[in-house]
């Protein structure tokens, strides 16, 4: 084989997905169903299949994804020179700087949602002072309380969606701030009962991101995102995957 022709094979590759020397990405999500989350010993979700999806228009194998705690996924997909991406996450301004990008994958509302017994009454951003919240650290509700100057000193932190929720629940605070369709799977799921809380609030209207760590090249950002259009653009295909999960697209 002539160095010429040996050029000219590399140079393909290097174009081609799935047949390029890139470093492969690390795939991290977190418990956030319907979206993603694990089912046994598998990792499922919404967000997921659409990866697949994507992994295939990319001519590469299924996604390997490791599930993380929200809080270590979030800081490990910011460190120097990890070729890592976390998701599903909310694309805001404060967070738009902080990762490389590729979406939307959905739609999404966080809300603030009251324990009944609270009566809580919240029309403006104002109001949200008024009362005690739990959240998930490092969690979008978190960031949208802090962003509305609610004190520091009203909002409890903790790592598990069961527990922001039991915090509510037993009054030791008055509202918990989280996605909507996150929030109802869940309480479905553990056997809490809705109907103990009312959404008062909404906090933002957004859509989630698949958010890459700045280390990963633009290349491979552009491969995602084309992927990813080419899979949006397939309206049947997002229909069956969203209505595996009970959600409408």
């Amino acid at each position: 084989m002539t160095r010429k022709i040996l050029k000219s094979i590399l140079a393909i590759m290097l174009f081609v997905p799935g047949l390029c020397f890139a470093k492969e990405v690390h795939y991290m999500t977190e418990e956030y169903p319907p979206y993603n989350f694990a089912e046994g010993n598998e990792i499922t979700g919404i967000s997921i299949d659409i990866l697949a999806e994507m992994r295939e228009k990319m001519n590469m194998e299924p996604p390997k994804v490791s599930l993380f705690p929200w809080v270590r996924g979030y800081r490990f997909a910011q460190m120097p020179n990890k070729h890592n991406v976390i998701f599903s996450t909310t694309r805001t301004e404060d967070r738009i700087p902080k990762f490389k990008w590729v979406g939307p994958i959905a739609k999404t509302e966080v809300s603030v949602f009251c324990n009944k017994n609270v009566k809580a009454e919240i029309s403006n951003d104002e109001d949200l002072s008024k009362y005690t919240y739990a959240v998930i650290r490092d969690d979008i509700g978190q960031l949208e309380l802090t962003s509305r100057n609610v004190p520091k000193s009203s909002v409890q932190d903790v790592t598990k969606f069961d527990v922001m929720v039991n915090l509510v629940k037993t009054g030791r605070k008055n509202c918990f701030a989280y996605e909507g369709n996150v929030a109802s799977y869940l309480m479905q799921k553990s056997g809490v009962n809705a109907n103990d809380f009312e959404r008062k609030y909404v906090l933002i209207q957004g859509e989630l991101y698949y958010a890459f760590n700045k280390s990963v090249s633009d290349s491979d950002i552009e491969t995602h995102q084309k992927a990813l259009d080419e899979v949006r653009a397939d309206k049947d295909l997002l229909d069956s995957i969203y209505s595996k999960y009970g959600v409408n697209n």
